[in-house]
């Protein structure tokens, strides 16, 4: 049985440019985050943009998971690259996006930028997606530690995101996995990832019985350990697969 819980919030910010969703069609589950780039100006707009996207191709009932995502990338890219030009804000709407669909005892998982997809089975993070950033291009090349990824001065340049400029764009599917092989996933922003890291979420979900339950729990970590500095907005979606 799937169960699901999300939170979104402006943090320390005037504006939350991040926007989540969670849809259920046919037995099939879909669930998305995304964080417009503050900086840029609009981010609000493309990341709402982007999950009602989401929800557009999750409506339409596309045959797979695979195929689900893969319209959606597509559709979000094009979408925001004609918003922009509406409005006049070429290379300003621009977002990042986490996104996993469950059907058919499948697992899928797509993403771009630097929002997350983690998988836990046993009380253990055994999935995480890697991000489209230059401290994620540091560590890969051996330049920095992997922990040093979290507060890292150039953590907020990102690689890859949608809106990007034509030919600029590319995003990432993760291989299709069994659902019966996890617990438990989260999907979530660099504000939440920044101060609820990998340990914390495993402690948080062992003590834990529901989706809600395990939420609450990091959404608490995270205002307590963000208490003091200039706080992001940050957004999670926590399912739970019991």
């Amino acid at each position: 049985m799937i169960q699901y819980a999300y939170v979104t919030d402006k943090g320390g910010r005037a504006v939350n440019e991040d926007a989540v969703a969670a849809v259920e069609r046919d037995g099939a589950y879909g669930f998305i985050v995304c964080d417009g780039l503050g900086g840029h100006g609009s981010g609000d707009l493309a990341s709402a943009g982007t999950v009602q996207r989401f929800r557009n191709v999750f409506a339409r009932g596309i045959a797979s998971g695979e195929t689900a995502l893969r319209t959606f990338f597509a559709e979000a890219q094009e979408g925001l690259l004609a918003d922009q030009e509406r409005m006049k804000a070429r290379n300003r709407m621009k977002t990042t996006a986490a996104a996993l669909v469950i059907g058919g005892g499948k697992v899928y998982i797509g993403h771009v930028g630097d929002s997350r997809v983690y998988g836990f089975a046993g009380g253990e993070a055994v999935l995480q997606t890697r991000d489209h950033s230059v401290p994620e291009a540091l560590f890969r090349a051996g330049r920095i530690r992997e922990e040093e990824i979290r507060f890292h001065p150039d953590r907020n340049k990102l690689l890859n995101v949608l809106g990007a400029g034509e030919g600029r764009f590319r995003f990432s599917m993760e291989e299709p996995r069994k659902l019966r092989q996890f617990q438990a996933f989260l999907l979530c922003s660099d504000g939440f990832w920044e101060y609820v890291d990998e340990k914390m979420m495993c402690l948080c979900l062992r003590g834990s019985r529901n989706a809600s339950e395990w939420l609450d729990r990091m959404t608490s970590e995270l205002v307590r350990a963000g208490r003091g500095h200039e706080m992001d907005n940050y957004s999670a979606v926590a399912v739970w697969n019991r």
